[in-house]
């Protein structure tokens, strides 16, 4: 009966006199406050609730209404992840706010808007959209809401590796939390400022006594999230931020607190459902254990691990615990039990290998597939030249009979005509040779002569190469007509998510590479994390029904003086680790490309 007395009272609305209008927003204004503190408990409920809203107050007239419901709705719908409607709701209510002339709301319309960049992977687009939001608040004279924004922009750095700023901001937007005292954000905040103090305290070359610093206020950040989501009895919060004070007490060096914390963290995790934290929490316990010598403690958390990472079907951390189990049981005195772990470890490690080598096998096979049909093509392509510059030979000849005795000028411009016949048919040949036919991107060769001639790679420049997920299963169960068409809709996708500048390539089979000018790794993961999404976003019109495809990226940055082909084999290095963690992800080159180059150089 709920839905039928809003609708009535809607209703009531409509048939009112103007002289209840005002008693009518505000109506509207307090049932939208309602919808907006409890959207992350049930968002879909949250935007159904909005749009009834939005039909009354646009049936009523009512401007403001319309825009804050709009805005109401587009944060319900970021949180159900159906950005595109999202964005629409916040482009009706920047227009309507505009048109109000209500600059808070337009400030916080632009963080709304940050926010969905960032949960898109859009980090350089929801730091400007975070920037200009704190900008318009400061002018405001708001306070909170700058803060709120502060911490916002903490979490875009902290996800950039770049700490020390994450550090700045959060510090700020904490401070002006604890002056007003609003305990959930500061809890937040505290909890983001530890996660980033304890990642700033373990760059390379960082001095023990700063080190010790930031681990001990890391320690301190995470006490005072604890105890607010203790006492606001927000259970996800206290595992959250128990997790990551166990974490910052093993790196201080306390095995012994570390392990306390974490038996309490596997106990809440399972009581509100969480798995992944449950079972991280298992193998610290198993690890930490084992390194205090408390060898029957490590090897029975190891065997709860390994039953959740077995009901999770994650193989790399199976044969991490199988060879936990196989060291503790040996120092524990069973032989046989460790001979037993260590067998299952290495057979699992056989069958991960052999599915890195089924992946690196089909790798070399397009490699060769695609150099046949390279020179297959460019044989036919230089036969085919050949017949059309001997047509046009015979063509000449017949005109050059008819026209002989003519003046000396006529026999100049036939020979003009004729070379400039083999100039064309030379370019065409040329393009042919370096243009994948299938989908009109670069092929091997063509992107390697750009890389050659553009100059690219004097500046900073990133390798981007996706591999289309399950191409194998594709082809087998749909056949290679269906999989050349997804082929050809991924790569339209990708050149059309590049810039002008950029340049990509058919690099073998359903591989493709992308050369990017970027100024940092941020901005390559930013560019790589939109590639993704292009193919991901929607089916490809392949079957009926359409298709799901994903791409796993590898990228790598590489600068003035390094080699192409060093950042082409970090890139695939990054790529083939993505397929392993569960494909449809962009991971960055974990080691630098410079490294690379000196081990390249040394050898």
């Amino acid at each position: 009966m709920a839905w039928l007395s809003r609708w009535l009272g809607i209703a009531v609305l409509l048939l009112s006199p103007l002289a209840s209008l005002a008693a009518a927003e505000s109506s509207f204004g307090d049932r939208l406050a309602l919808i907006e503190r409890g959207i992350n408990s049930d968002a879909r409920v949250a935007a159904q609730q909005a749009r009834e809203i939005l039909s009354g107050a646009q049936a009523a007239g009512d401007a403001r209404t319309v825009a804050e419901a709009n805005r109401v709705l587009g944060v319900a719908l970021n949180i159900l992840g159906d950005n595109a409607a999202a964005g629409a709701a916040f482009e009706q209510a920047w227009q309507g706010f505009e048109a109000l002339d209500e600059p808070s709301r337009l400030a916080l319309l632009r963080r709304h808007q940050g926010v969905m960049h960032y949960d898109l992977g859009h980090v350089d687009l929801a730091l400007e959209h975070y920037l200009e939001s704190l900008r318009r608040f400061e002018a405001l004279g708001d306070a909170v809401e700058a803060a709120k924004t502060q911490a916002n922009i903490g979490n875009v750095y902290w996800r950039s590796g770049e700490y020390s700023r994450a550090i700045e901001y959060q510090r700020a937007a904490l401070a002006t939390f604890e002056s007003v005292q609003v305990p959930a954000a500061i809890a937040g905040t505290a909890l983001n400022l530890g996660a980033a103090l304890s990642a700033e305290a373990e760059r390379d070359a960082m001095a023990p006594e700063q080190r010790a610093r930031l681990l001990a206020e890391s320690a301190t950040m995470h006490r005072k999230a604890l105890d607010i989501f203790t006492a606001l009895e927000v259970p996800r919060g206290v595992l959250k931020a128990e997790a990551n004070l166990a974490q910052v007490r093993a790196r201080q060096g306390d095995l012994g607190a570390a392990i306390e914390i974490l038996l309490r963290v596997r106990m809440l995790a399972a009581e509100v459902g969480d798995s992944i934290e449950e079972g991280m929490a298992l193998k610290r316990l198993a690890d930490y254990s084992f390194g205090l010598g408390r060898l029957a403690e490590a090897r029975s958390h190891a065997l709860a691990a390994l039953e959740l990472a077995r009901r999770t079907d994650n193989l790399p951390d199976q044969e991490e615990l199988l060879q936990r189990l196989s060291e503790s049981s040996e120092r524990l005195g069973d032989p046989s039990a460790a001979l037993a772990y260590a067998r299952e470890a290495a057979a699992l490690g056989r069958q991960i290998a052999a599915a890195d080598r089924e992946v690196r096998l089909a790798e070399l096979t397009r490699e060769l597939e695609d150099h046949q049909r390279d020179q297959e093509l460019q044989a036919l392509r230089q036969a085919q030249a050949l017949d059309h510059l001997e047509i046009e030979r015979q063509r000449v000849l017949r005109n050059a009979a008819v026209i002989i005795g003519i003046l000396a000028l006529g026999w100049m411009v036939l020979l003009w005509s004729k070379g400039r016949l083999r100039e064309r048919s030379r370019r065409e040949l040329e393009l042919a040779v370096a243009t994948d036919p299938l989908t009109g991107l670069h092929n091997r060769r063509g992107l390697r002569a750009w890389v050659g001639q553009s100059g690219v790679v004097g500046g900073d420049y990133a390798v981007v190469l996706c591999d289309v997920d399950n191409f194998k299963r594709i082809n087998d169960e749909h056949g290679h007509d269906v999989g050349d068409a997804v082929i050809a809709e991924t790569a339209r996708r990708l050149r059309q998510t590049l810039r002008p500048e950029d340049e990509a390539a058919r690099w073998g089979g359903e591989e493709f590479l992308m050369v990017l000018a970027v100024e940092d790794g941020a901005q390559a993961l930013a560019a790589a994390e939109r590639l993704r999404l292009a193919v991901a976003e929607r089916p490809v019109a392949a079957v009926p029904g359409g298709l799901q495809v994903t791409v796993s990226v590898g990228v790598a940055i590489g600068s003035h003086g390094q080699g192409f082909d060093i950042s082409v084999r970090a890139a695939d290095q990054a790529l083939l680790q993505a397929k392993r963690e569960g494909k449809n992800r962009v991971l960055l080159a974990p080691v630098k490309i410079r490294a690379l180059a000196s081990a390249a150089r040394a050898g």
